[in-house]
């Protein structure tokens, strides 16, 4: 197999397949192989596999290449191109147990490289139109709606449906959810519908959802969302991801939502909280205090002696407050935008909720 590329074009597809197949949580020593396909004298198509658990396939501009042409080459292929000038044109001749590459200006690199054969799995067919999928959504409140949710999983592995995020399309919307068990993180997102237009659960992979923040361009425009037995693909543009599912059963996050007190209500700059939180993080404090007082909103810990205050408007009683984990509260601040709605309360899940809609429920410490 030969074809002509550039080199950067090279090692961002290589590297997207990397990112979206390589190091799930169950085979964490694995390197995935690169399968790459010339689909026509322009385009070729990159594929990467993680033991059948995540297939990803990113498109990949040519200068010249001959259709039909296939290989299948160890991840070493990644670090060789690593070496090379993302600008130039570089022919790619894939012999039977090596690589050769020709700069423009004639030198020639080459490696030996070794195949991992990967058990291959039936795929969900590739989407030939937008009216195709189950679920249509802009790429960039896609990605925001991921990078809002996937941090509040069950990194601990606890409790296995809580594992990844929860993808629940009703009507046009998608709500995108998840939790550890003392927070949760809920947002929702406008979707266009085609398929059956049928109401669609699923519940993805906290590896997956990593790996869709980071290979997914944001300047695309749309990713569709294809909902199989067990399995789930997301395709986009230049690429595609199909991953399993998690095989659980999700709480009812819609009643925890229903269960917070909003007798008190403080609002807030989330930039202001979080330069507080961060403060009392930088001393070793694991939890901090919030509470209200006239206009302001109060961060304290009696064990450090520490004491913040900030501008807060505050509708209800004065003096409710709230000892809340600090990492859990900072994780919060650091993805909110602009000004905050939290419901401070010790005994209930205090509900905070940024002005873009992004709802974020934490559980008071016991005192």
């Amino acid at each position: 197999m030969r074809f002509t590329a550039k080199v950067g074009a090279v090692k961002k597809a290589l590297k997207q397949v990397w990112d979206g197949a390589a190091k799930s949580p169950a085979t964490r020593a694995f390197t995935p192989s690169f399968e790459l396909e010339v689909l026509n004298f322009r385009t070729a198509r990159v594929r990467g596999r993680d033991y059948g658990d995540r297939t990803v396939e990113i498109v990949l501009d040519l200068e010249d290449g001959e259709p039909g042409d296939k290989v299948a080459v160890d991840a070493g292929l990644l670090n060789a191109v690593k070496v090379l000038d993302d600008a130039s044109d570089v022919n790619f001749d894939f012999l039977d147990s090596k690589v050769e590459i020709t700069s423009e200006n004639g030198k020639v690199f080459r490696f030996a490289y070794g195949y991992i054969d990967v058990p291959d799995s039936p795929r969900l067919p590739r989407l030939k139109q937008w009216g195709d999928a189950d679920a249509v959504f802009n790429v960039k409140e896609f990605v925001r709606c991921l990078t809002q949710t996937g941090f509040a999983v069950d990194v601990d592995n606890a409790h296995y449906a809580l594992g990844g995020v929860l993808l629940n399309i009703v009507g046009e919307r998608g709500w995108f959810v998840a939790t550890c068990g003392r927070r949760l993180a809920c947002r929702s997102e406008i979707c266009g519908r085609g398929g059956e237009g049928k109401d669609k659960t699923a519940i993805i992979p906290a590896a997956t959802v990593a790996a869709l923040t980071k290979i997914v361009p944001v300047d695309s425009d749309f990713i569709g969302v294809v909902f199989g037995e067990g399995k789930v693909l997301f395709e986009w543009d230049s690429g595609r991801l199909e991953t399993v599912l998690i095989d659980g059963r999700f709480p009812n996050w819609q009643s925890i939502l229903d269960v917070c007190a909003k007798e008190v209500e403080a609002q807030y700059e989330a930039a202001d909280a979080r330069k507080a939180a961060d403060a009392f993080a930088k001393i070793g404090c694991t939890e901090v205090t919030v509470r209200t007082g006239k206009d302001e909103l109060i961060f304290e810990n009696e064990e450090k002696g520490a004491k913040i205050v900030i501008p807060a408007a505050i509708n209800g009683i004065e003096s409710a407050s709230a000892s809340l984990d600090v990492k859990f509260y900072v994780d919060f601040l650091m993805r909110a935008d602009g000004r905050v709605t939290h419901y401070v309360n010790d005994s209930h899940p205090n509900l905070m909720t940024d002005e873009n809609g992004w709802d974020y429920v934490l559980m008071p410490l016991k005192k």
